[in-house]
């Protein structure tokens, strides 16, 4: 089929909602995951455009995304692309790392909805050492661990996989 005549894509039929302090990254992650596929697949499926792999990390680390990009994702998932720009990862705080670091228990409970955990955009943060709701020592997840997840319920996974393997030794 010659490119002047594809039909536009239909939306999603499932598309979750990001939330307010989720990173762009974990909303892909977590669609893809509603669909039992790797986001690379969903890229592929619907020609989305994304920077997979700008960083060891993959998907979950995404730099900020070209608008004629958020524009089509907010078309697929039917929200306001406002919604996908607030969710973006500041410039600044894209930096190649070997560990990537987060709170256990923010991931684990999400207030908003249990069934949907989520990777906080503060955690990116360069200055990020500390929960603020959460004391005590941070949980991590290697570059490498996060290269092999596909979605974000493969990361939830794995880091479940971690904590029994750290429990049982």
């Amino acid at each position: 089929m010659r490119p002047e005549y594809e039909r536009e894509q239909s939306p999603w039929p499932i598309a979750p909602r990001p939330f307010f302090d989720e990173a762009m990254g974990s909303w892909l992650g977590r669609i893809a995951g509603c669909y039992r596929m790797r986001l690379s697949q969903l890229d592929a499926d619907y020609r989305l455009e994304l920077p997979l792999t700008s960083t060891r990390a993959l998907w979950l680390v995404m730099p900020p995304l070209d608008m004629k990009v958020l524009k089509n994702l907010a078309r697929l998932a039917r929200i306001n692309v406002r919604q996908l720009e607030e969710i973006q990862m500041p410039s600044a705080w894209m930096r190649e790392e070997r560990r990537w670091w987060f709170c256990r228990q923010c991931l684990a409970v999400n207030r908003a909805d249990l069934t949907a955990p989520y990777w906080q955009r503060r955690w990116f943060n360069p200055e990020f050492n500390r929960c603020s709701d959460h004391p005590g020592l941070l949980q991590s997840l290697s570059a490498s661990q996060l290269a092999l997840c596909g979605n974000m319920r493969d990361v939830i996974h794995s880091v479940a996989a971690k904590m029994r393997k750290r429990d049982t030794t």
